[in-house]
């Protein structure tokens, strides 16, 4: 009889602790359930407010394509450049009255007593290559004034279609007690010797010049070597 009464308490005290297992395994798991939510409802809240990419790109990228853009009209734009660069003889004939009247201002300068000014009249001149204006180069080549001379020499580099006479001034000015005025002389002068277009007979007669003056000793260091070489490169050619 007691056995049977111990065995009845035993089975309900099993059935017992079951229950109050499995009891706590539920709530176990409930609460761990909570704390997840808690702890993962931030992240998801942040992760659904988040801009998503491709949506971006696709804002981004325009809804129609860009329209192509034909190729230039090469018949079209030689046509617009030559309307361009085409002058009528009323345009011509103002251009040539400003630069005449460029020329006189700088004639004018060239008559100053102020040594600068004649140096500036010099040095505007050289922006209107006229045969006027050559002249009066060649005039101030004659100046008092060392940096009038010089800058003289300088402005003739600018002259395509130079005279006679500028070719022999600028080799007379080579020999000039001034070092810029000879420096300034020879450079113009090989610039002028150097035009595709310069005449071979024009180019032998200067040659000829500079080397019977070579030969005399009537050049200094400084350009001695200068017309030596630029004759030597003549002969190789």
């Amino acid at each position: 009889m007691w056995s049977k009464d111990c065995s009845s308490l035993h089975l309900i005290s099993l059935s017992q602790m079951k229950c109050t297992f499995l009891v706590r395994v539920t709530l176990g798991m409930m609460v761990l359930m909570g704390f997840l939510l808690f702890a993962l409802w931030p992240i998801s809240t942040a992760i659904q407010q988040r801009p998503d990419c491709s949506t971006e790109n696709q804002v981004a990228k325009p809804s129609q394509s860009s329209p192509k853009i034909p190729p230039p009209d090469l018949r079209q734009l030689f046509q617009q450049g030559m309307a361009a660069s085409y002058h009528t003889e009323e345009q011509l004939a103002e251009e040539r009255a400003v630069d005449d009247e460029q020329v006189e201002q700088a004639r004018i300068w060239l008559t100053d007593n102020d040594a600068a000014q004649r140096v500036t009249g010099a040095e505007q001149l050289s922006a209107y290559p006229t045969p006027a204006a050559e002249n009066y180069l060649l005039e101030a080549l004659h100046d008092v004034n060392g940096e009038v001379r010089a800058a003289a020499a300088n402005s003739l580099s600018a002259f395509r279609n130079p005279g006679a006479k500028t070719y022999e001034v600028l080799i007379k000015a080579m020999q000039d007690g001034e070092q810029d005025v000879r420096f300034n002389a020879w450079s113009s002068l090989g610039m002028l010797l150097n035009r595709p277009d310069l005449p071979v007979k024009t180019g032998k007669k200067i040659q000829t010049q500079l080397a019977k003056l070579l030969k005399q000793g009537r050049f200094v260091d400084d350009i001695e070597d200068g017309v030596r070489e630029y004759l030597q490169d003549q002969q190789g050619n």
